[in-house]
């Protein structure tokens, strides 16, 4: 059974917990480069994590996001790039696609793409490209289910350590 079919299978059925959507971003006309929005939730197992919308513009002016998400120590510190997977993978992905998706649908036609670079794990070697690595797979397997699911048509691409998503039919 291939990846994709297992995720869908069991992230259909994932929980999405409970966060602010008045967080969701609403951006603005006068977005600056980096802008950045915090979206806040807390899981079963009371691990709190934080995803980071920021706003980039690409070198040819078109308008995205980029999407960080990191664990929150008691301290409210942490590091993008800590493992998050404390037994609660399909919710918390669930969660972070269903923030992306919001975020998507409640900037239409001004977010061209969204851009993610999943940290690349042991069992990945250093060749690897990043939209075939372990957390790429999945980071788009999520993302690419709830776009479908809205009906919003996108392609993707890789470049580097980086995934972009771009959104169709926009601007």
């Amino acid at each position: 059974m291939k990846l994709r079919t297992i995720l869908n299978e069991i992230g259909d059925s994932a929980k999405v917990y409970d966060y602010d959507k008045s967080s969701i971003p609403k951006i603005q006309d006068t977005s600056d480069d980096s802008d950045d929005y915090p979206i806040y939730f807390r899981t079963d197992k009371n691990t709190e994590y934080k995803v980071t919308i920021f706003t980039v513009i690409a070198d040819d002016n078109r308008f995205g996001v980029e999407v960080y998400f990191r664990t929150n120590d008691l301290r409210g510190r942490g590091s993008y790039s800590d493992q998050t997977n404390r037994y609660e993978l399909f919710s918390v992905m669930a969660t972070i696609s269903d923030i992306v998706l919001n975020t998507v649908k409640k900037n239409r036609g001004k977010i061209n793409f969204i851009q993610f670079s999943p940290t690349k794990t042991e069992n990945d070697k250093d060749a690897t490209p990043v939209d075939e690595t372990q957390r790429g797979k999945l980071y788009m397997t999520y993302v690419k289910s709830k776009l479908s699911a809205a009906g919003i048509d996108y392609s993707y691409s890789a470049k580097g350590d980086k995934i972009f998503i771009n959104i169709l039919g926009t601007n």
